[in-house]
């Protein structure tokens, strides 16, 4: 193994242990979407994570938005519905 190669692996190293330590890491890894990823994936997801906080009520994204990033919920409860109309909500779950 070239020296190169060895710095970056020992980075790696560091950084995996570091990632441990991250409070979202357990919740990541425990998540049955994540949970055969090996650390280096793990860290890659990790490393695009972020954290959001909403209000009871707030509106999270709108019908027919483009989709630009994936959603988990890691507290609380979160209402799937999309409008037929003014007033008309159709819930299609409750996560």
């Amino acid at each position: 193994m070239n020296f190169l190669a060895k710095i970056y692996e020992r980075t790696s190293q560091i950084a995996l242990r570091k990632l441990e330590s991250d409070h979202n890491y357990k919740f990541i890894r425990d998540t049955y979407l994540f949970q055969d990823l090996s650390p280096e994936a793990l860290y890659f997801v990790l490393s695009r994570l972020i954290e959001r906080r909403y209000t009871s009520d707030e509106l999270i994204f709108k019908q027919d938005n483009p989709s630009v990033c994936l959603f988990i919920v890691k507290r609380g409860g979160v209402e799937v519905y999309f409008s037929r109309g003014d007033d008309d909500k159709v819930i299609f779950q409750t996560v």
